[in-house]
């Protein structure tokens, strides 16, 4: 598989985790797909109107783009996975540890899943419906993270990708309980932060995923003059 390294934000790094798990995917799944690009993304500060990357809902990871079923054009898909918010939630020593590596086969592999569905129009059984490619579809989404997940079950039956998946777990769960922390304080930016990180950790803890939806809600409803300035995660 081609891997186009297009990053400034750990690139060798990144693309050790990506050929990591290429080992892991049955390459008839990957039949069809030209390339796999690595970009840098958006940073976790704010934006021009001030409002930091968490607080902006969804954060865009990973991306399956197929031009022949929306433009008609003989271009092949591809993959593109951005590195910046690839690394969210992820503490810095943890960067280079199995955490990673299975961070990148839940990204990888739900893109993917995406590619097969456009393909041959399912995942998993041949009566799966879905929407046309390009309209949003949750079953789709549902069906790709399945198809993700599954291969993370794999890789942790071997025990440096067991360890992984434990840590990774343990992060969403320190996450998560600084999250609680801060909203029983009214601190509700910093909840978010952290139910953020949590989810970003473990895209399984769908604790995380409705707290930081409620966090969000919270934020969305206050008085703008009671609003603080978020601060740049780093």
């Amino acid at each position: 598989m081609k891997v186009n390294v297009e990053t400034d934000f750990h690139p060798r790094l990144t693309d050790w985790h990506l050929r990591k798990v290429l080992q892991w995917i049955n390459p008839l799944d990957l039949a069809g797909i030209e390339y796999i690009r690595l970009l840098r993304g958006e940073d976790a500060g704010p934006n021009e109107t001030g409002q930091a990357t968490y607080l902006r809902s969804p954060v865009c990871v990973g991306e399956y783009s197929n031009p022949n079923l929306k433009l008609k054009n003989p271009k092949a898909p591809y993959i593109t996975i951005y590195t910046r918010p690839f690394y969210y939630g992820i503490p810095w020593l943890f960067r280079y540890s199995p955490v990673a590596t299975l961070r990148m086969a839940f990204v990888l592999a739900h893109e993917v899943g995406h590619h097969l569905i456009a393909r041959k129009g399912y995942i998993f059984a041949a009566n799966e419906t879905y929407k046309p490619y390009g309209m949003d579809d949750e079953r789709e989404e549902g069906t790709a993270n399945r198809y993700a997940v599954d291969l993370v079950r794999r890789m942790s039956a071997r025990w440096y990708y067991r360890i992984g998946h434990w840590l990774s777990n343990k992060i969403s769960d320190w996450y998560y309980n600084f999250g609680q922390a801060a909203w029983e304080k009214g601190e509700y930016d910093e909840a978010a932060y952290n139910w953020f990180s949590s989810h970003c950790a473990n895209p399984e803890n769908h604790d995380a995923a409705l707290a930081y939806k409620r966090a969000l809600a919270k934020i969305n409803t206050r008085p703008k003059s009671n609003k603080r300035l978020e601060r740049t995660r780093r």
